[in-house]
């Protein structure tokens, strides 16, 4: 049982009184063998940052002194244009950030807000969003760095670089996100099939993959996509003749 409480979240309201307050009742109901993380513990409340830290502090103490292995929990929090907290400073999003080509300045960023998650107790960010996007209609437009697979990489990878820094016991952990072909696929033209698509987002992708992964990992990814040339030779033809119609 403890083990599978941590591998569960719990939102904030299910663990504290009608103030606010963390209540030892509702503890001892909801989360007697501990759990493995606290949903959006800042947004989902209106706390000002000393009443969100003593939350914080609150909880873990609960859980260290009341748990059977005394585990304390992971308090996650959105942060893809800051700290998504009460009267946290709020930054462009992610698409006017991508608009300065300045990798440089997401690192100050990224940097700036795990300061301020730091000082209320969060260990985790669930940012960034890598997603390429070329459906001007995705409903996650503003969260991603647009169209270009590079841009995207390498802004994502400066969101990390500043908000994990060179410790993550000061830093905060990224969580980039979300999946192959998430962003809402293309508004490309009917004519373009599936499997032309498909290759699209792949390769596309394995520009964001390069910049998040191990050269181990690079390499599986680069034989899956010669598995693909050899298995459907006419995708790299019709990749090339339709290729600027459509990016």
């Amino acid at each position: 049982e403890e083990k599978v409480a941590q591998l569960h979240g719990i939102v904030p309201g299910s663990l504290v009184d009608k103030n606010g307050k963390l209540s030892d009742e509702k503890c001892r109901k909801n989360i007697p063998n501990g759990i493995g993380h606290v949903c959006q513990f800042a947004c989902a409340q209106e706390l000002d940052p000393d009443k969100l830290r003593d939350f914080v502090a609150d909880l873990q103490e609960w859980l260290r002194k009341n748990t059977p292995s005394g585990i304390p929990a992971i308090c996650h929090e959105e942060a893809i244009s800051g700290f998504a907290a009460k009267g946290a400073t709020v930054y462009p999003q992610q698409l006017g950030l991508a608009c300065t080509w300045n990798p440089d300045l997401m690192i100050e960023k990224s940097r700036q807000t795990a300061e301020a998650m730091r000082k209320v107790g969060s260990t985790m960010a669930l940012s960034p969003m890598v997603d390429v996007v070329r459906t001007s209609t995705f409903n996650r437009i503003e969260e991603s760095y647009g169209e270009d697979s590079y841009l995207s990489g390498a802004m994502g990878v400066a969101f990390v670089q500043g908000l994990q820094g060179n410790d993550l016991a000061k830093g905060v952990a990224a969580c980039s996100k979300h999946f192959l072909g998430y962003g809402g696929g293309s508004e490309s033209p009917a004519r373009v099939s599936l499997v032309i698509l498909k290759w699209i987002v792949v390769s596309e992708m394995l520009n964001i993959i390069l910049r998040f992964t191990n050269q181990r990992v690079y390499k599986k990814v680069s034989a899956g996509l010669k598995w693909m040339e050899k298995k459907l030779p006419e995708i790299r033809f019709r990749w090339l003749m339709v290729k600027k119609n459509i990016m």
